[in-house]
């Protein structure tokens, strides 16, 4: 009777646990809204979910550039062992509804979600990922962001559900 017991409360229990302690898969909240007169301009990455694509990299900045309505250039910059490399592509907002919800087409069939999920009021730090939460990059306008405000934000990256064990400061700022 004790190993039915046992075997049972394994059963029932240890699903229990593991969902309480798996990061939310809940798609993450976005920005009401954005401006993107304001929100053009250069950012430099401070902290991201290493991506494939930023092998090699030290540190990252991307400028976007009004083209049109609901529409921003971008130019992806990083430091590579041997100099700058670079990208560039069009963001657009995808429901004008919900503009901090963008399309990043990179061309050639690269294309990725870009969601605001968190913005200053001044427009100073941006926080983007996208609806499955496997890409975040924290942003900032200038290359060093300071401490406590970086720490405000992984506070708020943790109560939202993002596995932040993936998390990478970038060491070397964009020059």
């Amino acid at each position: 009777m004790a190993m039915y017991v046992r075997k049972l409360f394994i059963i029932l229990f240890l699903p229990l646990v593991a969902c309480a302690t798996t990061p939310d898969t809940e798609p993450p909240q976005v920005v009401e809204t954005v401006d993107l007169n304001r929100y053009a301009g250069e950012w430099y990455e401070i902290a991201t979910f290493p991506m494939i694509f930023q092998w090699g990299c030290g540190g990252a900045k991307a400028t976007y550039k009004i083209i049109g309505e609901n529409k921003l250039s971008v130019l992806n910059q990083c430091q590579g062992f041997f100099g700058v490399r670079d990208i560039e592509g069009v963001a657009s907002v995808v429901d004008s509804s919900t503009p901090a919800k963008l399309e990043v087409d990179f061309g050639w069939g690269r294309k990725g979600e870009y969601w605001i999920i968190d913005l200053a009021q001044d427009y100073s730090y941006a926080v983007v990922g996208n609806s499955d939460k496997s890409s975040l990059w924290i942003l900032y306008r200038k290359p060093k962001m300071p401490e406590d405000l970086y720490n405000k934000i992984i506070e708020e990256l943790n109560i939202k559900g993002f596995n932040l064990s993936k998390l990478k400061k970038t060491t070397k700022p964009f020059r």
